[in-house]
This record gives structure tokens, C-alpha cells and sequence, in this order.
């Protein structure tokens, strides 16, 4: 029979890992680090009128593939993915 260890399930209010920005936290054996400061900000975006992809400029399409590369290199530091 397995035996697990749960988080957070002990208090109403949830469970905090980490108390500061700089608790070193991982996943799946990697090498604790620091919460990740992102670079790219949120993308702005336009109405869409006819469909997404006719409403986003090449600046916008930038953007978006330096911010899903940006998500994707955090959670592989911290073990999140491999």
C-alpha cells in the first residue's frame, strides 16, 4: 500500500511553499531556485473582428513565443518540466 504525504490539507486557509520570493523551491529532483523574475510582460492584444490570428500583429506573434519560451525555461529550472 502507498503512503503519501499531503500539503496543505491540514489548515481551511491553504498552504504557502516558500515565504519569501527568494525560498528556494524545486520539483522532481532538480536544483532549488528562486522564484523566477519574468522579463517579457504581458501581451497586449486587439479586439479580434474576424479571427485571432488576423488581429495580432508580428510584434504581438513575437511576444507571445518570447513569453511561452520564457514560461517554458522557468518550469524547467524548476523541475516542472522536463
Amino acid at each position: 500500500m502507498a503512503t503519501y504525504q499531503y500539503i496543505g490539507g491540514e489548515f481551511a486557509d491553504g498552504a504557502v511553499i516558500g515565504q519569501t520570493s527568494a525560498s528556494l523551491q524545486s520539483f522532481w529532483g532538480a536544483t532549488p531556485s528562486a522564484q523566477v523574475a519574468f522579463t517579457n510582460a504581458a501581451v497586449a492584444t486587439t479586439a479580434a473582428t474576424t479571427s485571432l490570428a488576423s488581429s495580432l500583429s508580428s510584434a504581438q506573434y513575437a511576444a507571445i513565443i518570447a513569453l511561452v519560451n520564457e514560461v517554458r525555461a522557468a518550469m524547467v529550472s524548476t523541475g516542472l518540466k522536463a
